[in-house]
């Protein structure tokens, strides 16, 4: 598998690619084909926390011998919130 991680102040972005193919179970369960790829990128957001950004999936595979698949999917992800919750705690003994 191809690789390759990259980091910038306040970004993060990991590639990964099939170089040949991945096979599960002899290929008979799964095999995943070559060329096919993940993306995923992180930011930090209010420099507080780490969060994703992006996805890139581009998937070529055979489901026991018998389902080919072929996927291309972006994912974006972004207005990000800060939220706050406040919580008390009440703790009494056991009644009898």
């Amino acid at each position: 598998m191809g690789a390759g991680l990259e980091a910038s102040p306040g970004r993060a972005l990991l590639e990964r690619a099939v170089e040949r193919a991945l096979k599960v179970g002899g290929g008979l369960l799964l095999s995943v084909g070559p060329g096919s790829s993940l993306v995923f990128e992180q930011a930090l957001v209010n420099e507080e926390v780490w969060l994703p950004t992006f996805a890139e999936i581009d998937v070529s595979a055979r489901l026991l011998l018998l389902k080919g698949v072929k996927q291309h999917q972006e994912i974006r992800f972004s207005d990000y919130r800060k939220l706050s919750v406040e919580t008390t705690e009440d703790v009494r003994a056991p009644q009898p």
